[in-house]
C-alpha cells in the first residue's frame, strides 16, 4: 500500500485468483503483483527474489543437520523443534476445518478422506475423489448462488478472455530448458517432476499439503525417513518464506545442492506457470461452478488428510 505498485483493487482480484490455484498461496501472489507491475520480468523477479531467502536459509541448515545431525547436542535441537511440529499440524486441522467442512457434505468427504488414506494412500486417488465428490455435491448450490448474483450484480461484457500467447511460448521453452538440463541426471529429473506435479496439483499450500508430500517422499520413493521429514516440517517452519521451502531439505538429503535447486524449482515453478497464464482470465476461473465445487471438495478433503 504504500509502494503504490498496484491498486487495491488488483491486490484483492490477485488474492481471490492464487485462492483457486495449486502451489503456495503466498508465492502465487507475489509472482501475481510482480506480472501486474513489470509482466513476465516482474514475476520472475518477485519469484526468485521471494524464495532466495528461505532458499538459503533452508540449504545451510540442511547442510547442519545431515553433516552434523549425529551430534548428540545437535541431535537434541533439531529433537525439539520437530516436536513442536505436533502442535503446529493439530492447529492446521483446526484452522483447515473452520473454513472447509462447514456442512454435512464436508464432513462426509474428510471422514472418507480419512478411509482412503488409512487404507489405500494414494493421494491422487484422493483427489480425484474430492474433486469429482465435491462437483456432485456441490455444483447445483453454487449454481443457484451464481444465477441469484448475476442477477443481481449484472456485469458488462467484457470480451473473449484467452490464455496469452506469448506466456505460453515462454513456459514451454523454460520447461524444456529446464528438462534437457537435468535429462543427464535422473535424480534430479525425479525430484524435479514428482515436486512439480505436487505443486501442480494439490490446493491450500502450507499445512494441508503434508499429507501428500508425506505420502510421496517417505512412504513411496523412501527419500526421508519419518523423523527426517518432521524436522523438514519443523525448518520449513523457523525459516521466513513458505512452509513448503521443506522440498529444499528434501532434496539435499537426496542429491546434495543440486537435488535442493531442482526439488525447490520442482514444487514452487507450478505458482509462477500458473499465475502468468491465469492472470489475465482469472474473472471466469473464479466464476466457473465446477471449479468451486472441486476445490470445496478437495478442500474438505484436507481436513480428513
Amino acid at each position: 500500500k504504500g509502494l503504490k505498485w498496484i491498486s487495491e483493487e488488483d491486490f484483492v482480484n490477485g488474492l481471490a485468483l492464487v485462492q483457486l490455484l495449486p502451489g503456495a498461496t503466498w508465492v502465487s501472489l507475489t509472482v501475481y503483483v510482480g506480472y501486474k507491475i513489470r509482466g513476465i520480468v516482474g514475476a520472475l523477479t518477485c519469484f526468485f527474489a521471494f524464495l532466495l531467502p528461505p532458499f538459503g536459509i533452508m540449504l545451510l541448515l540442511s547442510y547442519i543437520y545431515f553433516t552434523y545431525g549425529s551430534v548428540p547436542d545437535v541431535g537434541i535441537l533439531f529433537k525439539g523443534m520437530a516436536v513442536v511440529v505436533a502442535g503446529l499440524v493439530a492447529h492446521a486441522v483446526v484452522e483447515i476445518s473452520k473454513s472447509a467442512v462447514t456442512d454435512w457434505k464436508g464432513v462426509g468427504i474428510a471422514l472418507a478422506a480419512v478411509g482412503i488414506m488409512l487404507y489405500c494412500a494414494n493421494i491422487f486417488l484422493l483427489l480425484f475423489f474430492a474433486a469429482f465428490t465435491g462437483i456432485l455435491v456441490y455444483s447445483q448450490s453454487l449454481k443457484r448462488q451464481n444465477t441469484d448474483a448475476s442477477t443481481e450484480n449484472v456485469q458488462p461484457n467484457t470480451g473473449v478472455m484467452g490464455i496469452p500467447l506469448r506466456q505460453i511460448m515462454v513456459l514451454a521453452v523454460v520447461l524444456a530448458t529446464i528438462a534437457f538440463g537435468v535429462s543427464g541426471q535422473p535424480v534430479l529429473l525425479q525430484l524435479g517432476s514428482v515436486f512439480f506435479r505436487m505443486g501442480a496439483l494439490l490446493f491450500g499450500g502450507g499445512f494441508s499439503m503434508i499429507p501428500f508430500i508425506q505420502q510421496e517422499v517417505v512412504t513411496h520413493y523412501h527419500w526421508l525417513t519419518l523423523d527426517e521429514f518432521v524436522v523438514g516440517i519443523a525448518l520449513g517452519q523457523v525459516t521466513p518464506g513458505p512452509v513448503l521451502i521443506t522440498a529444499t531439505f528434501v532434496g539435499y538429503k537426496v542429491a546434495a545442492v543440486s537435488g535442493a535447486i531442482a526439488a525447490t524449482l520442482g514444487i514452487f515453478s507450478p505458482s509462477l506457470f500458473l499465475v502468468m497464464v491465469t492472470a489475465e482470465v482469472h474473472q471466469k476461473i473464479r466464476d466457473n461452478t465446477w471449479v468451486k465445487s472441486a476445490i470445496k471438495g478437495i478442500a474438505a478433503a484436507f481436513a480428513g488428510m
